[in-house]
């Protein structure tokens, strides 16, 4: 898709300059790193959702309600490039199962196919 429209924003000297800096650091232009930064891409944002849900198991309902939010807002080409690869993190069985849900849930809605490693998450040893 063409870029048509740009966006402006005022910094400081010392906050451009860190930006510049940052950006270079990435090996990236200014445009590239600032859009990064404000619009990961999906698989990165899936993989940072998850891990926020392993490392802070009492804030579980938190991080389950963001990735409903993130997965829901998601085309069925965008979710499918998402969710790709599994989780990199250790989940729980039951962190795993209900991740899993999600994203068969929403891939049905958009009609695309869930990825295979759904499929091969281990079901809990009672329904939940």
């Amino acid at each position: 898709m063409a870029k048509s429209q740009q966006l402006q924003i005022r910094v400081t000297d010392d906050e451009k300059a860190q930006i510049q800096q940052r950006a270079a650091l990435a090996g990236m232009d200014v445009s590239k790193w600032v859009l990064m930064q404000v619009l990961p891409p999906a698989a990165e944002r899936f993989q940072a959702i998850c891990t926020a849900l392993a490392a802070n198991p009492g804030n579980r309902a938190y991080a389950l309600a963001d990735l409903n939010d993130f997965l829901s807002s998601l085309n069925g080409k965008v979710l499918a490039e998402a969710v790709r690869e599994p989780p990199q993190v250790q989940l729980s069985p039951f962190e795993a199962n209900y991740v899993a849900a999600m994203i068969a849930h929403v891939a049905t809605l958009r009609s695309v196919a869930a990825p295979r490693w759904v499929h091969d998450i281990e079901p809990l040893d009672e329904p939940w």
